[in-house]
């Protein structure tokens, strides 16, 4: 990963994800992009043209203000380039354009719980739709996350084919953290049929993966969501939960919602989802599932 994208409210709780990213990068050698971006509404239908440039010029110094803030606070512990990126823009509009043009391999942002009205209503739901739209990874960091070390990693698989790839990037940071890597499936059923699955895809993980510190394991459990939750609870020394976004996946089929969007609200860890394009195989996947289950 060369550039992390790192949007910014001036908040604490993005800034605690602006400490993970610089923390991330101590590991990695990658350029962090810190943004802000703004817009000015206007009740009125008509606004004269000097008045609106009048309202930018200001927005826009107060941002850049706000940036070099920030910059200057963090910046010292930066051991790779940190660039403060001003836009007159929405903010989910902002992030998915910074993206394109700055080719941007992951986005780090903060997210609160459900506890914060506010913060869930605003930051929250922009955390939720970039996951939703974003081209790249999306690393969601809660409001008191405070440690970066990343020792154990938890990827929740549906089986897809696509996993590979993710499963691929995520052993790049596993190894410069030395940390483990342990694999679930949910499903509602833990029988041979179910056993047969797990070992398939072990079979072709390990295939195209070479790392030492990898694990499989199947959970029982009718709700997908509660039951990593409560795994998670279970183990307790997790430090990054990781999951894959796809249109329509089976996931949302089953129980008629977004797993990854329902977690970016709730978890108390750092949650990275990834975004694959569905292959034939993948659908071939759903389809055994599918049988399986009814």
């Amino acid at each position: 990963m060369k550039t992390i994208l790192v949007p910014t409210d001036f908040s604490k709780n993005a800034e605690n994800a602006l400490v993970y990213a610089i923390n991330l990068t101590k590991k990695m050698p990658a350029k962090i992009i810190l943004l802000h971006s703004f817009h000015i509404d206007y009740t009125s239908g008509y606004v004269p043209p000097n008045l609106i440039e009048k309202d930018v010029a200001e927005a826009q110094a107060n941002s850049n203000t706000q940036l070099k803030a920030l910059y200057n606070k963090v910046s010292h512990h930066a051991k790779h380039p940190i660039e403060c990126l001003s836009s007159q823009n929405f903010a989910i509009d902002a992030v998915l354009s910074a993206i394109n043009e700055k080719n941007v391999d992951l986005v780090i942002m903060g997210t609160q719980g459900a506890n914060g009205k506010l913060g869930r209503q605003i930051f929250g739901t922009n955390s939720s739709k970039v996951i939703e739209k974003a081209t790249c990874p999306v690393i969601t960091v809660p409001e008191n996350e405070e440690h970066t070390d990343v020792k154990a990693i938890t990827y929740a698989t549906e089986y897809l084919d696509s996993d590979i790839a993710s499963l691929q990037s995520i052993t790049d940071i596993a190894r410069l953290f030395d940390a483990k890597i342990n694999i679930i499936h949910v499903s509602l059923f833990d029988d041979e049929s179910e056993q047969k699955i797990m070992e398939s895809f072990k079979l072709k993980v390990l295939k195209h993966i070479s790392y030492k510190n990898i694990s499989f394991k199947i959970l029982g459990g009718n709700n997908v969501g509660q039951r990593i939750e409560g795994y998670l609870e279970e183990e307790k020394y997790i430090d990054l939960l990781v999951m894959s976004a796809h249109h329509r996946s089976l996931i949302d089929k089953l129980f008629g919602k977004s797993i990854t969007k329902v977690m970016a609200y709730y978890l108390k860890i750092p949650l990275m989802v990834f975004h694959h394009k569905r292959t034939a195989l993948d659908d071939a996947s759903d389809h055994t599932i599918t049988k399986l289950i009814t």
